[in-house]
């Protein structure tokens, strides 16, 4: 980079930027050479293991803990055994799991395009009836 590629904001208070033109000959110390020589990329060592992915946090959340502790509660002071065993598989986020084998299992693009999603998705607008006097609401009238 040169003086004039450089922005001043990319450079910190009292301090140089770094001017001196990178070597053409570069050896093998983890610079990439995947096709380019002049790639300025260096070599991906992680291969994705540092990102937030799908599977990111598997377990249950705390907030899934205290939702399922409070079902829990609720169940036994109902008496109702649903709840409680409700409650036990959100807690230890067996109730999470299922909701992902059930997400896995179904197909997105199994339901068939019907008119009616069309019509609910369309929003209703006023008609418009153009001013009195003109052609084009002689037009209208006339169909």
């Amino acid at each position: 980079p040169t003086a004039t590629t450089v922005h001043p904001t990319a450079v910190g208070s009292g301090t140089r930027p770094d001017m001196t033109e990178p070597s053409s000959q570069s050896s093998d110390s983890g610079s990439a050479q995947v096709g380019d020589s002049s790639s300025e990329y260096p070599k991906q060592l992680h291969a994705g293991a540092v990102g937030y992915g799908p599977n990111y946090h598997v377990g249950p959340t705390m907030t899934d803990k205290i939702a399922g502790m409070k079902e829990v509660v609720k169940g036994k002071v109902t008496k109702n055994p649903d709840l409680i065993q409700h409650g036990q598989e959100r807690r230890t986020g067996v109730l999470h799991e299922k909701e992902r084998e059930s997400d896995m299992q179904s197909n997105p693009f199994e339901h068939a395009d019907d008119g009616d999603s069309k019509q609910h998705n369309m929003r209703e607008q006023a008609a418009t009836v153009a001013p009195e006097g003109t052609d084009a609401a002689s037009q209208q009238r006339q169909g």
